[in-house]
């Protein structure tokens, strides 16, 4: 856990506090409807992005899982079901989503993947290009994607790292006897 987590932690208790303290402030000041309206805005300072964080694996909808098939160059024409989604992390970002999607948009990406002109056809994960990265610690500015078939599953990663902020990992895995698709992402 982060630094900036306790810290905010820390922040969000003294907040917390202070919102009692402004209930029995104006309370004993005779403003008992201005102590509960500042105590509960102070309140919901710390409670709405903790709500927020607490819910985010229930919060993440079709428009969401669109926007990050999208940026690895995936469009799902057909409609499409999220079967689960799991969301942790704080401030390490690791999310793993399964969708159920459909024959032919199944067939359309593995096409796709088999398309690119950087396909392999590997025998393990270790020569793929997230493990790469991570073998070698670099942390460079820069936007890369792999596409490769290792036994029976088709993925696609993508490694986005812009200056100033965490890498972006997403990769996207298929088998082509399946119509679950799974979705990763990881901002670490």
């Amino acid at each position: 856990m982060g630094v900036g987590v306790v810290y905010l932690g820390v922040l969000g208790i003294f907040i917390l506090i202070c919102s009692l303290i402004s209930f029995f402030v104006f309370k004993k000041k005779g403003q008992l409807k201005i102590g509960i309206v500042v105590s509960v805005f102070l309140a919901m300072i710390v409670l709405i992005p903790l709500f927020l964080i607490a819910f985010e694996s229930e919060l993440y909808f079709k428009s969401d899982a669109k926007e990050d098939l999208q940026q690895v160059n995936i469009l799902l024409k057909d409609d499409f079901e999220i079967i689960s989604n799991k969301i942790v992390g704080m401030p390490e970002y690791y999310q793993t989503t399964y969708l159920k999607i459909s024959d032919k948009d199944k067939k359309r990406i593995i096409n796709s993947i088999k398309g690119y002109s950087d396909f392999k056809i590997l025998k393990n994960d270790d020569s793929t290009l997230i493990n790469k990265i991570s073998f070698s610690g670099e942390r460079i500015e820069r936007k890369e994607t792999g596409n490769y078939l290792i036994e029976k599953e088709f993925i696609k990663e993508y490694y986005y790292k812009k200056e100033g902020y965490v890498p972006i990992v997403i990769t996207i895995s298929l088998k082509a006897n399946s119509d679950s698709l799974i979705l990763k992402r990881i901002e670490d």
